[in-house]
C-alpha cells in the first residue's frame, strides 16, 4: 500500500521529523519520499499557531493506521496531518 502523508509542524527540526519517521517505522511504514515545503503561514490560526512548516511524505508498506493515528493524535510539535491512499 502506498499513502501520500502531509503533516505541518511547529519547527522544522530535523530531530522532531526522525521521530516522527521512527514513528511510521514503528507501525509498519517505510518512507520512500520526502518533500519540504517549508514555513508557511496559516488562513486562519489553528489553536495558538498562526504559521507551520509543511512536509509531504511517501509511505509504503502494510501500515497499522488505526494506531498510527492514535499515537499521532497525542504528538506534541504536530499541528495537522493527513493520510492520502494512492491508488497505482
Amino acid at each position: 500500500m502506498t499513502y501520500e502523508f502531509a503533516l505541518i509542524t511547529e519547527s522544522g527540526d530535523q530531530a522532531y521529523l526522525k521521530q516522527v519517521e521512527a514513528l511510521v517505522t514503528q507501525f509498519g511504514g517505510t518512507v520512500t519520499n520526502k518533500d519540504e515545503w517549508g514555513e508557511k503561514s496559516f488562513a486562519y490560526r489553528i489553536g495558538k499557531a498562526s504559521r507551520g512548516f509543511y512536509h509531504i511524505w511517501t509511505l509504503t508498506g502494510d501500515i497499522n493506521m488505526k494506531d498510527l493515528k492514535n499515537r499521532l493524535n497525542i504528538e506534541d510539535g504536530l499541528i495537522r496531518y493527513l493520510f492520502l491512499k494512492r491508488e497505482i
